[in-house]
């Protein structure tokens, strides 16, 4: 299959998520990589994943992988008739998003670990070290807003929405049942964004909080679905 190209940004979850997807169905895909500090200007809508199936703009990932459904019958993302998979791809998307929020942009060890690096390797040298605490301040209290959590909040609910996916997978291998579904691409991205390989917001986390089985199933979702920018 050709003519499949996505428009992505490096450590972004929603662009994991959709990388996922498409190897998950099998589809070769050329990436579009977009600079950090480029996205706003030159995705359409301002941000990413977007998806040009054969000439025609998909944007957002789960409509991504709504359109991955409907031209590629199978390893379906959205069983037919199971809602509980459309349930918990909304929810990750909408209740986990807010963390990867605030340990990217709120919380500044995690701004530091995250945006400041990947600023830092797009910037030209001579703005390098000037810019990254300028974005920081004017995006700190935006990103308050959006997610609604306050510094001693967030670490105890990151906590408890961590140890509910993993006492999930304690009697199943993915997240839905016995094969991975959108729910696991959801929330792959959004682990892979807090604690993976492309600037991690929380390096560490499901170490720390103890998530076994949380863990095994990354490794495992990395092994099958490995992420390269």
């Amino acid at each position: 299959m050709s003519g499949v190209e996505l428009m992505v940004m490096v450590g972004s979850q929603f662009s994991i998520k959709a990388m996922a997807a498409l190897q998950h169905k099998g589809v070769p895909y050329h990436l579009n990589k977009v600079p950090h500090n480029k996205v706003k200007r030159l995705a359409p809508g301002g941000q990413v994943p977007v998806l040009y199936w054969h000439g025609e703009e998909v944007r957002d990932s789960t409509e991504i992988m709504k359109r991955l459904d409907h031209e590629v019958v199978a390893n379906p993302l959205f069983p037919v008739g199971n809602q509980d998979v459309v349930e918990l791809e909304h929810s990750i998307d909408e209740d986990f998003n807010p963390f990867i929020d605030h340990y990217r942009w709120v919380d500044r060890e995690g701004f530091d670990r995250s945006i400041r690096k990947a600023l830092q390797d797009t910037l030209p040298p001579l703005v390098r070290t000037l810019v990254p605490p300028l974005v920081y301040h004017a995006n700190k209290k935006r990103f308050l807003e959006k997610t609604g959590l306050a510094g001693e909040e967030a670490f105890p609910r990151l906590s408890q929405a961590l140890a509910s996916y993993d006492r999930r997978l304690q009697d199943t291998a993915y997240l839905c049942g016995d094969s991975p579904t959108a729910a696991d691409m959801a929330l792959y991205g959004m682990i892979h964004t807090l604690d993976g390989d492309f600037y991690p917001g929380y390096p560490g986390i499901m170490e720390k909080l103890g998530a076994t089985e949380l863990a095994h199933w990354f490794d495992g979702m990395r092994t099958a679905y490995p992420i390269r920018f």
